[in-house]
């Protein structure tokens, strides 16, 4: 390949790169990827919070510690909470108020 080839092509190969990154930055933009990965960011630390949320509820009722990989078994939780019914529209819905009194009824053990 000669310089005068090299000359041609350097350019060419330039603007390629150009064009595809900025039709890249368009495409993510009017399908709204960079909006839909913060919002599934921002729900993956809720659900770690919850989690965790969870861990010390079950603590505070068992007594012990339990590791997260430690599944609960269903045999010995009992839950007590029914499902509160959205009278709008038929659908279960979380109640306004204090989230975290409501929940620890679900995690009664039996004796």
């Amino acid at each position: 390949m000669s310089f005068d080839q090299l000359l041609y092509i350097a350019p060419i190969v330039i603007v390629i790169t150009f064009v595809v990154l900025v039709a890249r930055e368009f495409a993510c933009w009017y399908f709204k990827v960079n909006q839909r990965i913060q919002i599934q960011e921002e729900v993956l630390e809720e659900l770690k919070a919850m989690r965790a949320l969870q861990q010390q509820l079950l603590t505070k009722v068992n007594g012990t510690e339990s590791s997260s990989q430690d599944k609960v078994n269903h045999e010995e939780v009992e839950t007590n909470v029914q499902p509160s019914v959205n009278k709008q529209n038929g659908r279960g819905a979380l109640q306004e108020g204090n989230a975290s009194s409501d929940l620890i009824p679900m995690f009664a053990t039996r004796e």
